[in-house]
């Protein structure tokens, strides 16, 4: 929920950053504010935020694949009735979910080397050069800096949601699994998810994120202390609106790593339930 608190804040400094590049004095009050909030993001979002020990080990045991082979030879006509579990409100099947899941797992894992590491880099070059915040960039952008679309990939994992009504959290076999040959693809995405969306990215996330944090209020105090060499509006704008980039990733990766959860849950619940009747 922060990132949409800190986007009014960030289109707001920005706006007044190109506005009136002479008067920013009440622009640079706003942005202690936005990097709190990125601050912020990191605790709300990821901490934690770990995927379970009982799913790990259910999948890292090769369940889903033993299952996988074990379906095949078993009527899917019996079975098409059977209420299995599903992650709540999924309106779509396991396999086409899992790999809209999977889709935004692999663009989330450049949040680190391609937004992170690039941003933190060019915070860190101001700070070591102040009077580079004074130059008018025509080109703000952040060399090696690649955003992800977190808007593009929540469309993306909603379009398989209820959007109103009552939001179940089973459905009948038949819809959840379209031929028992889809396990095998099933199990394909499981163990990708897993092998993406590590607790190691994760720490790595939360310490270039809190790194970044620091740097940038470090960078927003010598703003502030400066006397005689003030940023420009484009430096400004710039700042602004990739902090509110970077949050916004950070935010989706952590609902991101507790949508898997529940997927990878359902999918363990659904092989139990199976299992039982075969």
């Amino acid at each position: 929920m922060i990132p949409r608190m800190m986007k009014p804040l960030s289109d707001t400094i920005a706006l007044e950053a190109m506005a009136n590049p002479g008067a920013l004095e009440a622009t640079f009050r706003k942005l202690p504010q936005l990097v709190s909030y990125l601050t912020s993001t990191v605790t709300e979002a990821l901490t934690g935020n770990r995927l379970s020990k009982a799913v790990l080990g259910f999948f890292a045991g090769n369940s889903a694949l033993r299952f996988a082979n074990r379906i095949q030879n078993a009527p899917y006509a019996p079975l098409r009735t059977l209420e299995v579990s599903v992650p709540q409100g999924l309106t779509t099947d396991l396999l086409s979910y899992g790999q809209a899941l999977q889709s935004a797992a692999q663009a989330c894992s450049g949040i680190e080397g391609d937004m992170l590491v690039p941003f933190s880099h060019w915070v860190g070059e101001k700070l070591g050069n102040p009077k580079a915040l004074t130059s008018v960039l025509h080109n703000t952008e952040v060399r090696g800096y690649r955003r992800i679309d977190t808007v593009k990939l929540s469309d993306a994992l909603a379009r398989h949601m209820a959007t109103h009504g009552r939001r179940e959290g089973t459905m009948p076999y038949g819809k959840a699994i379209k031929r028992n040959q889809d396990w095998y693809e099933i199990n394909a995405i499981t163990e990708s998810l897993r092998a993406t969306l590590t607790d190691e990215l994760q720490e790595r996330i939360v310490d270039q994120t809190n790194e970044l944090s620091t740097r940038l209020e470090l960078l927003v105090a010598n703003i502030k202390a400066a006397e005689s060499e003030k940023p420009s509006g484009q430096n400004i704008a710039a700042l602004a609106e990739l902090t509110y980039q970077v949050a916004s990733a950070v935010e989706f990766y952590g609902t991101l790593r507790y949508q898997v959860e529940t997927y990878l849950e359902a999918i363990r619940n659904t092989i139990e339930t199976v299992e039982a009747k075969l």
